[in-house]
């Protein structure tokens, strides 16, 4: 190292970026009273608790005083391998004890629950970087809960993004983030490469009564094209789903989007529906489910 220079960092620190919001004075001043923690469910859908607005309630119930003598979390969400997703800052309050109980609608009731509950409440200002900066927790991703420490920046998400193309046998999106993939085609240019690069048979799930709906997609757009028209119409002018919104207009919020099977885009429009016709049966998505034909 040259004379005079200072000392470079091992590493640029992805959590020091969160100095540049206006309400870090406030909530980074005092390192040691702040702890990290980083959620993965294994066996259940995290992603969907948090987009459905549940993991503030899922993350204020614990099994003992994990966050004791802390004053802020600041909150990820577990990517693939050791990525962390910064989901927002929370000043924590008091502390509970006693049995709890899940909201009507969670997700995942048959979770089990702890007796610590804690006040806690979502820090505003953070918004530039939430669901948008992501860390690299280390190698020790067992530990959800951790002091402060420096965390190796990975990459700052653009705006709009919603979350990494998965491959396509893990693809499965509520209503909302296909409608958000869609509709933010530049943050999200490999899900619409993707999608648009296949044709293939997908699943509509109504995480509601539990039908299903199969489909298919085929021509020049591919899969993106015929899920644009869900997202613009949101039955995708299909006989029972339009059926299902004129009753329950809201329904398709409980919709769950899946790919069952990729297939190249020179098949013709006929070798597509027979893949397609094959699944209708193997699912008995006609007798029992969604189909009309």
């Amino acid at each position: 190292m040259k004379e005079g220079l200072p000392p470079q960092p091992r590493f640029m620190d992805g959590i020091d970026l969160l100095r540049l919001c206006e309400p870090a004075d406030r909530v980074l001043a005092n390192p040691s009273r702040i702890k990290l923690v980083r959620h993965a469910l294994p066996g259940y859908d995290i992603e969907r608790l948090h987009q459905h607005g549940y993991l503030e309630e899922y993350q204020r119930i614990q099994g003992r005083e994990v966050f004791k003598d802390h004053d802020f979390l600041l909150s990820f969400l577990a990517e693939a391998g050791q990525r962390s997703r910064f989901i927002g800052a929370y000043a924590v309050g008091a502390c509970h004890h006693g049995p709890s109980a899940w909201s009507e609608h969670f997700p995942h009731p048959e979770m089990p629950r702890g007796e610590v509950l804690y006040d806690l409440h979502q820090v505003a200002g953070f918004e530039s970087f939430e669901n948008r900066l992501v860390v690299d927790w280390g190698p020790g991703t067992r530990s959800w809960a951790q002091n402060y420490r420096p965390k190796r920046l990975i990459e700052v998400y653009p705006e709009g993004h919603a979350r990494d193309f998965p491959g396509y046998q893990d693809v499965l999106l509520t209503f909302e983030e296909l409608s958000w993939i869609i509709s933010h085609p530049s943050a999200n240019r490999i899900w619409h490469t993707m999608l648009a690069a296949v044709a293939g048979v997908y699943l509509i799930t109504d995480l509601e009564s539990g039908q299903l709906y199969v489909g298919s997609a085929y021509g020049k757009a591919g899969l993106l094209g015929r899920w644009q028209q869900y997202v613009s119409s949101r039955h995708g002018h299909n006989k029972n789903l339009r059926e299902l919104l004129e009753r329950e207009p809201d329904r398709h919020h409980h919709f769950a989007f899946s790919i069952l099977q990729t297939l190249p885009k020179t098949l013709t429009q006929r070798e597509v529906i027979e893949v397609e016709s094959l699944f209708k049966r193997k699912l008995g998505s006609r007798a029992f489910g969604l189909n009309a034909n």
